[in-house]
């Protein structure tokens, strides 16, 4: 079918691949689960031998970058399939998730490039033909093509976690885990393409990158798109970036779920046993929805990350122990005792406003 003018330019226009996520109580964090394994940090480092391809206009960001940390760490720069795991992990039109790729590569792998390489899909008798994504439809087609391609010979990932977005501990993860897979804000008005990018006030992320080491005044990125395409897919970001999403690939013990429950735990005892009173499942469950819509509107990033680390204490707080979530003033939303709580344990966790293991009535 002839595309109209209107869908030629929607697809030059078209998103750069990154969905960002939504907020994740389950999300596990590197500082839960795994040993402090502290190295000493080089005023400059780079991870080398990175195989790029430039993404084009295909929406497969964060499979280029998961591919990319994969490939460094399991596959000794084994070249992965991008497309493949774009696909597999229900990427549409406008992008794909991180934690739906990062799944894929934790239960099924990645397959080899060649079985699935970019633009190319291998024909009957093996023939290779080119797809061009401007004069066809290249989704319905392509991920057709993904699916006949089983996972076989696959390289698998141990496990993923987030990590915090400070400078320290993002190198500390680099150097542990390797390329860390990161969001960021790829806008020409924004300075992305000149290396040195910022985030504008408000603009979430739309792109996603490897952040794979830094110099003294900058952040080191493996990015999929052309700009970079002379420095082989290295280029760099302000030391001072705004970083939001940032997981590493990683192994994880056996027991995670357990030591990142007793982490989450440590303090919280009375406040896990509902604070002696009889366990109701519904109004927790209630309470949990309204945590996230309240912590949305205080509409601070690191906040609402932080108070997923202890999201089951602040459903039992709220449901049993008597603290509120917001209040109103003067007809005005106003963050309450739990939100303030969480904003304060980010700020500094020794002068938090309550001891949560105390019911409200008690301070």
């Amino acid at each position: 079918m002839k595309q109209t003018m209107q869908e030629i330019k929607a697809l030059f226009h078209r998103p750069l691949g990154w969905i960002e996520p939504e907020f994740d109580a389950r999300d596990v964090w590197e500082d839960e689960v795994l040993a402090a394994g502290e190295v000493t940090i080089p005023k400059t480092y780079r991870i080398e031998g990175l195989n790029y391809e430039a993404q084009g206009a295909l929406p497969w960001c964060v499979a280029y970058a998961c591919t990319t940390a994969t490939e460094h760490k399991y596959g000794d720069n084994r070249k992965l399939s991008q497309g493949h795991l774009f696909f597999h992990a229900g990427g549409g039109r406008y992008g794909s998730y991180f934690r739906s790729n990062l799944d894929v590569l934790l239960k099924d792998g990645a397959i080899d490039y060649d079985k699935f390489p970019r633009y190319k899909t291998i024909e009957a008798g093996g023939r290779m033909q080119q797809v061009k994504p401007y004069e066809k439809d290249w989704y319905t087609e392509l991920r057709q093509k993904a699916f006949d391609v089983p996972f076989e010979d696959v390289t698998k990932i141990g496990g993923y976690v987030r990590v915090n977005n400070t400078h320290d501990a993002m190198k500390q993860a680099i150097l542990n885990h390797g390329a860390l897979v990161v969001g960021v804000y790829a806008s020409k008005s924004a300075n992305y393409y000149a290396g040195e990018g910022y985030r504008p006030q408000g603009k979430a992320d739309n792109h996603c990158v490897a952040l794979v080491g830094w110099t003294e005044t900058h952040w080191i990125i493996f990015d999929s798109l052309g700009w970079v395409r002379a420095n082989d897919g290295y280029g760099t970001l302000p030391m001072n970036y705004d970083w939001r999403w940032v997981f590493a690939i990683t192994d994880l013990p056996e027991n995670w779920k357990e030591v990142r429950d007793e982490k989450r735990s440590e303090g919280f005892d009375h406040a896990l046993n509902h604070y002696g009173n009889p366990r109701r499942f519904e109004d927790e469950k209630a309470t949990g929805k309204k945590l996230e819509k309240e912590f949305i509107k205080f509409n601070n990033k690191s906040v609402m990350d932080a108070a997923g680390k202890f999201w089951p204490v602040l459903i039992n707080a709220a449901t049993y122990g008597g603290y509120n979530i917001s209040y109103r003033k003067l007809g005005q939303w106003q963050p309450g005792d739990l939100i303030n709580w969480v904003y304060q344990w980010r700020r500094d966790p020794a002068k938090v406003p309550f001891d949560l293991n105390k019911p409200r009535s008690q301070h």
